[in-house]
């Protein structure tokens, strides 16, 4: 008899899962996605599958666990973070954490909060890659990580296309205080060369890095992560950009 009713159960979610309207905006991405999109907010049939930490893999891997409840067509946003390209394959290994105690912040940090988060991730992200200085060649290692992750990638996109979804790149925003953390050179060798040697140029990519929309302290929880008002506006933002695509 429990057999039976939890079998009746199980149908009777999966009746209710088909009748459910199906999502038509979905993010994968890590703080940079959760931090990023709210789409109830903005009244949209949207999904949110960021956690933190996730890189390319784990994105993938939610994104086809939860493709039952996206539509045909949805565009899938994939937000790039500075070291999105050199992500090796262990920090995937790690626990994710679905929320977190931010998400409900509202308020407008001060400057120097700002500033002293941005020192924080600095200081961890040198670290945790092996980088003495942003403006240095890419290290061995991370050169190894890097040509890992452009196979992950191409084999995401194929799959959305497969899939008849439309992937797009967007890189988030950051305060002001972060312009003077990366030169040119560091972008240009972990961010825009890598989408240049994905070749995939059927891909829409919108970068918001250093938009002036998102310049007030005021839309920000850190300096990397927006607030309620912050995401609001972003989320808007963007549906509004790739509506135009």
């Amino acid at each position: 008899m429990k057999a039976k009713l939890l079998t009746i159960a199980a149908l009777c979610a999966s009746v209710c899962l088909a009748d459910a309207p199906k999502a038509e905006w979905v993010n994968i991405g890590s703080n940079s996605g959760k931090f990023g999109f709210d789409w109830d907010m903005v009244g949209a049939k949207g999904l949110n599958l960021a956690c933190c930490p996730q890189g390319m893999r784990k994105g993938f891997a939610r994104l086809k666990q939860h493709r039952a409840e996206i539509a045909d067509g949805a565009w899938v946003i994939i937000p790039l973070c500075p070291f999105t390209s050199v992500v090796p394959p262990s920090y995937d290994d790690r626990p994710s954490a679905e929320t977190n105690p931010l998400l409900a912040y509202d308020g407008e940090p001060t400057e120097a909060e700002l500033v002293k988060f941005r020192d924080m991730l600095d200081a961890c992200w040198k670290r945790e890659f092996s980088i003495k200085d942003f403006g240095d060649p890419m290290t061995p290692t991370n050169r190894a990580s890097y040509k890992l992750m452009l196979g992950t990638t191409r084999d995401f996109l194929a799959w959305c296309k497969a899939e008849k979804l439309k992937p797009v790149f967007v890189y988030p925003p950051a305060a002001k205080c972060f312009d003077t953390l990366f030169p040119d050179s560091f972008m240009k060798a972990y961010v825009y060369d890598f989408l240049k040697d994905l070749d995939a140029k059927d891909v829409p990519f919108i970068d918001y890095w250093k938009d002036p929309a998102f310049r007030e302290n005021r839309l920000w929880a850190t300096s990397l992560f927006l607030n309620k008002t912050g995401r609001k506006l972003f989320t808007e933002r963007v549906m509004k950009d790739i509506k135009k695509l």
